[in-house]
């Protein structure tokens, strides 16, 4: 494999990232969502890996003024996941985070991903806590939960402003 090249994105690198990161998931993936509000980021820096001239990995890191830095969105084409772009990509935001003078870097991951785990553990992260994100709703008029999936949250949104709970105002933000 040449040399990845790691450096800031560029709004011409956009198409690229997510034509691979659009089957993320089964439902897709939000980096289309958020790549604009990224790209221009003030507390933070959208990075990508460059091989052979073509965007082949993303991820987006912020620093805020308290000293903590934040990993997030980090995909890499599907077919180069086995390659240590990830470590590399790691390494870089890891990197960035110590230059800047960050205290604690956290970052968020499915359970399931082990590999991201790795790549963690040997940067000394360890795991503090868990969550799972659901959708509380009614099905056939009784309680349900299900697992949030983006095209749910205007619905989601909806539902909360009906709340008693948001209308009096005690403390439920989205």
């Amino acid at each position: 494999m040449n040399r990845l090249v790691i450096r800031d994105a560029t709004a011409e690198d956009k198409d690229a990232i997510l034509d691979f990161c659009r089957d993320t998931w089964d439902w897709g993936d939000y980096i289309d969502m958020v790549w604009d509000d990224w790209l221009n980021d003030p507390d933070g820096k959208l990075i990508v890996g460059i091989l052979d001239g073509v965007p082949v990995a993303v991820v987006h890191i912020c620093i805020f003024p308290t000293g903590e830095g934040w990993i997030e969105g980090m995909r890499i084409k599907p077919e180069l996941r086995d390659k240590q772009i990830g470590t590399s990509l790691s390494n870089y935001c890891v990197n960035e985070m110590v230059k800047a003078d960050v205290r604690v870097v956290r970052y968020m991951t499915a359970s399931s991903n082990k590999p991201v785990q790795r790549i963690s553990e040997k940067h000394g992260f360890s795991r503090f806590d868990s969550c799972y994100v659901l959708w509380s709703g009614l099905r056939d008029g009784q309680p349900h939960l299900a697992k949030l999936q983006p095209d749910c949250v205007d619905d989601l949104w909806s539902y909360i402003e009906k709340s008693e709970i948001y209308k009096a105002g005690s403390g439920l933000y989205s």
